[in-house]
């Protein structure tokens, strides 16, 4: 199985740390390695990409899914950030 570890100080030097996972590990989710765009798609939801730049020079990719397809159009969703 593979485990992950945050150190909150970690330098950009650490990267030997961690251990890639074995894409042929039989325990592996098989969504592991595929893209969020490729997994909506591949479930039935439409999806937006955005890219946005913080005031400190960040650049994030926001992601908004309005719903599945064919779904009619409501406002009365909530946004949900992860």
């Amino acid at each position: 199985m593979l485990e992950w570890v945050y150190e909150s100080m970690m330098s950009p030097w650490d990267f030997d740390k961690y251990t890639l996972p074995d894409r042929e590990d039989p325990n592996l989710n098989p969504d592991a390695f595929k893209s969020f765009d490729y997994l909506a798609k591949e479930n039935g939801f439409l999806w937006e990409k955005h890219m946005v730049t913080t005031e400190d020079g960040y650049i994030l990719e926001l992601w908004r899914i309005p719903g599945k397809k064919g779904e009619a159009a409501t406002n009365d969703k909530i946004p949900i950030f992860l």
